[in-house]
């Protein structure tokens, strides 16, 4: 890391020693502060790189920059000592690395370390004058004198009278091979001979001179031309090299690095095409700076030429400043953002400029461009229209010689001698040539002016057609559009008229269904009324006719009641003798046997059963898929059967109804005609007997619903008018 930035700091003393040495030279200086710039720019990114890997520990920017605080003083005083060209003195690498050079001395401070700064800084101030760099100075004063000497004597040979004779002089050695075969190219007396011209008049004379040697001493033609564009001949408007390969400037000062440096002061030049000429970088830099001064250069070719991006940059910047300059082709040479935004920032700062060849390869920028460049090219046909409009108000038809908004060339006083003069012939085929042309011309202009009548005619007789059908159309339309409105207005009258004639049907289909709903809300409400009196009539005489069957029912109940007691004690009486009987004489096998079935204990014999007994009991339900597992019903002991309802009140009222197979109105019968039952008690419940079939299912016949064959019927008498006793005692009375 120190040795990096110890070769950055050399490289910055040395370039900083050269910007101060070429200030006064229009060809070094730009190349001096390009390498200037790029010794910042590697500063600022090592500095940058620092700040930002040492933001946790500043432990190591402390190790290359703290100490003696003698690097960052450096760099400090290369920047407040270091004064650039007005084309690089807003350029953005000095603020930045100035910048980042502040962020290290803020850090370095706040370690405490600011008296050392200081101390640092103000010995290499104070050193700053005798302070030698790397670069040998007294050679690049001596490399100095040599050019300026060599500036003279370039002078002191233009002012020098042109011999009578050519003297033979011997060629100087040629240092490298493309200096011996570029001394091949032209010849040195006429490269006298043209140096020794101060006028471009005198020029003129070696035009055909110049032009039959342009294809085999090429360098005479060239060499003559920049000394044109030197001298700012007005008749040079269009400098052409497209190419034409050029020496470079150490070989040949006397092609590009004049060219560059006159295309500043010059006038006349309205197009430099140099593509593919090998221009230089050292050229090229020299040509950005004379762009800011030129005033009348239009298009400029520099396609195909070895120009690095910071050159190409500076010619941006120098187009910017420039307000004349309509197209720029730069192809083929560099590219990078910061060129990009430079040539963007050109096309914004310089209206004029119409025509770009870049390549551009950034989307954004692309459209930016793009956007630009139609702005200014809408200016310039403004510009132009205006152009126009001020020459037709004027009176002059012909055509200026410059785009709208420039002069045209006016020839200087120095070109009054040319072209020279010719002899009479010479001259009065001339004028015959001049007159003839002149009349072809007016008989053109009298045909052109003619045509142009009758096709203005045309166009008015057109146009006077075309305006009388719009105006036959724009009638027809406005009494077509007349007629639908008012169709449509009848149309909407109607249509309110019938929607208005709904409306009051509808009002009056619903008063007269409210009125009818009201009538008919009416009766029902009668009818409701009538049928709550009668059913509250019938309801009342239901009570009635209840209480008087349930008086009547206990009336019969409680003489059923005295019947059974009766029948009770005469069925203990004749138990207890039997007991006697059998106490007294033990009963045998063979009696046992003989002894009828049905005479069993609890076994129903429906042969004696007396009729009448009535009442409420509980009945179990025969599947638990029912909500209640017993059901209260009425239940008759009915001749030879156990009948049941579910209420009393469905009990048929006659005694043949009662008699029949099947009572109506019943929900189910046990026949002991049919089938032998038994009456078991519930040992845990005192109010719950069972029936059960004796022979262990029922007959047919035996049951309403045979389904419950395998059936044992189960009683609770609570809340019954009987108990348990009763209830069997009534039952087992059917035994014999």
């Amino acid at each position: 890391m120190e040795a990096k930035i110890d070769a950055v700091l050399s490289k910055m003393e040395i370039a900083a020693e050269k910007v101060e040495l070429y200030c006064n030279s229009k060809v070094k200086l730009p190349m001096a502060e390009l390498d200037y710039l790029k010794t910042l720019e590697d500063a600022r990114d090592f500095m940058t790189m620092m700040v930002t890997k040492t933001s946790d520990n500043r432990q190591q920017l402390a190790d290359i920059f703290g100490g003696d605080c003698s690097r960052i003083a450096r760099i400090r005083t290369v920047l407040d000592g270091v004064v650039l060209s007005d084309m690089n003195c807003n350029d953005q690498r000095v603020r930045t690395c100035t910048e980042a050079c502040a962020t290290i001395e803020k850090v370095l401070e706040d370690m405490g370390l600011g008296w050392c700064l200081k101390k640092a800084c103000d010995e290499q101030k104070a050193n700053l004058g005798r302070r030698r760099s790397s670069v040998d100075r007294e050679a690049l004063l001596a490399a100095s004198q040599a050019a300026q000497a060599a500036a003279q004597a370039a002078e002191a040979l233009e002012t020098e009278e042109v011999p009578t004779a050519p003297v033979a002089e011997e060629p100087p050695a040629k240092a490298s091979k493309a200096a011996d075969l570029w001394a091949q190219s032209f010849d040195e007396d006429f490269v006298k001979r043209v140096l020794a011209c101060t006028e471009a008049t005198e020029l003129h004379s070696l035009e055909k001179e110049a032009l039959a040697s342009k294809s085999s001493k090429t360098g005479n033609w060239m060499i003559w031309m920049v000394h044109r564009a030197h001298l700012d001949d007005p008749t040079l408007v269009k400098f052409d090299f497209t190419n034409l390969k050029m020496p470079e400037g150490s070989v040949e000062p006397l092609i590009s690095p004049k060219l560059a440096v006159a295309m500043e002061s010059n006038t006349h030049i309205e197009q430099l095409l140099m593509g593919c000429t090998n221009l230089q970088d050292p050229e090229a830099a020299i040509l950005a700076v004379s762009l800011r001064s030129n005033s009348s250069l239009k298009v400029l070719n520099i396609d195909t030429n070895a120009i690095q991006p910071l050159t190409l940059e500076s010619i941006a910047k120098g187009t910017s400043v420039n307000q004349a300059l309509q197209e720029l082709r730069c192809n083929n040479t560099a590219n990078g953002r910061l060129v990009t935004e430079a040539f963007l920032h050109a096309l914004k700062s310089n209206p004029m400029m119409c025509k770009l060849g870049y390549p551009v390869t950034d989307p954004y920028f692309r459209g930016e461009i793009d956007k630009q460049l139609t702005r200014n090219n809408d200016a310039a046909r403004k510009r132009r229209l205006e152009e126009k409009r001020r020459r037709e108000a004027e009176g002059d038809t012909t055509s200026p010689t410059s785009q709208a908004g420039y002069p045209a060339v006016k020839a200087s006083p120095k070109a009054a001698n040319w072209p020279p003069k010719l002899s009479e012939a010479e001259d009065k085929e001339v004028k015959e040539k001049a007159e003839r042309e002149k009349t072809e011309k007016e008989k053109a202009e009298k045909e052109q002016a003619e045509k142009e009548r009758a096709e203005k005619e045309k166009e008015e007789k057109e146009k006077a057609e075309r305006e009388k059908a719009e105006t036959e159309k724009a009638e027809r339309e406005k009494a077509e559009r007349e007629k639908a409105e008012q169709e449509k207005a009848e149309q909407e009258k109607a249509e309110q008229e019938k929607a208005e004639k709904e409306k009051a049907e509808k009002e009056r289909a619903e008063k007269e269904r409210a009125e009818k709903e009201m009538e008919e809300r009416a009766a029902k409400e009668m009818e409701e009324k009538e049928r709550a009196e009668k059913e509250q009539a019938e309801k009342e005489k239901v009570e009635q006719e209840r209480a008087a069957r349930e008086q009547e029912e206990k009336e019969k109940a409680e003489k059923e009641q005295e019947k059974i007691g009766k029948v009770a004690a005469e069925t203990d009486k004749t138990q207890i003798e039997s007991s006697d009987i059998a106490k007294a004489a033990p009963q045998s096998i063979e009696s046992f046997l003989r002894e009828p079935l049905d005479a069993l204990p609890g076994m129903v014999d429906a042969s004696g059963a007396e009729s009448g007994f009535r009442g409420y009991l509980y009945k179990k339900s025969p599947s638990a898929r029912f909500m209640k597992s017993w059901d209260w019903r009425f239940f008759v002991v009915q001749g030879q059967r156990l009948v049941w309802w579910r209420r009393d009140h469905d009990v048929p009222k006659s005694a043949a109804d009662l008699a029949q197979s099947d009572p109506s109105g019943c929900k189910g019968f046990i026949n002991f005609a049919v089938s032998r039952a038994r009456v078991v008690p519930d040992d845990k419940n005192p109010a719950v007997f069972a029936l059960e079939a004796v022979d262990g299912a029922w007959k047919d016949g035996s049951l309403k619903d045979m389904s419950d064959a395998q059936r044992t019927f189960e009683f609770d008498c609570t809340d019954s008018a009987h108990t348990r006793e009763e209830w069997m005692a009534a039952l087992r009375a059917l035994q014999t």
